[in-house]
């Protein structure tokens, strides 16, 4: 093609654009459109960037997964991990599940982390769920204006229930 073309149109298995220099393609104004009865693969030994100042999507037909990082490689994935003030959404309210599987699953807010259920919150661990505060801040379990029962230990099952230790200045 040349600046005066419309089109430039390419058939077969294979296509290459570009070479071993640099290649840059200015397509300004224009819609760049490719479309693929098999798999499209982009590969770059240091980074491949996609930028656009409407949004970019990243979808799949019909009921096929959308992965990211499904190969064996060990890097790290990152979403919105830039120091810029972002929302970071996952999931939707018609969601059925959001899975986090892990060894280790970190949490960690500057602020305030808040877990809200329509129906419940349950903890649970087989070597114990530990509920502690940085420094002198107090534990606060109740201290809303709900009149729901505070349950600790009302389960059918033999516990033994501690409440302050021999060190307890108070326990009312």
């Amino acid at each position: 093609g040349n600046a005066a073309s419309t089109a430039v149109n390419a058939d077969g298995l294979a296509m290459t654009l570009g070479s071993t220099a640099t290649v840059t393609n200015d397509i300004a104004g224009q819609d760049i459109a490719v479309t693929a009865t098999k798999t499209i693969n982009l590969d770059a030994t240091t980074a491949i960037d996609v930028l656009a100042t409407t949004g970019i999507d990243i979808n799949s037909k019909g009921v096929t997964a959308i992965n990211v990082g499904t190969d064996t490689n060990t890097g790290a994935i990152n979403i919105g991990s830039t120091a810029s003030a972002r929302t970071v959404t996952i999931g939707n309210a018609a969601s059925t599940a959001v899975d986090v599987l892990a060894q280790d699953v970190s949490v960690t807010a500057t602020q305030t982390i808040n877990l809200d259920a329509t129906t419940a919150i349950d903890l649970l661990a087989t070597t114990g769920v530990a509920i502690n505060s940085k420094g002198n801040s107090a534990i606060d379990i109740g201290t809303d204006t709900n009149t729901g029962n505070i349950n600790i230990g009302a389960s059918n099952a033999a516990r033994t229930i501690t409440i302050g230790n021999a060190g307890s200045v108070k326990v009312d």
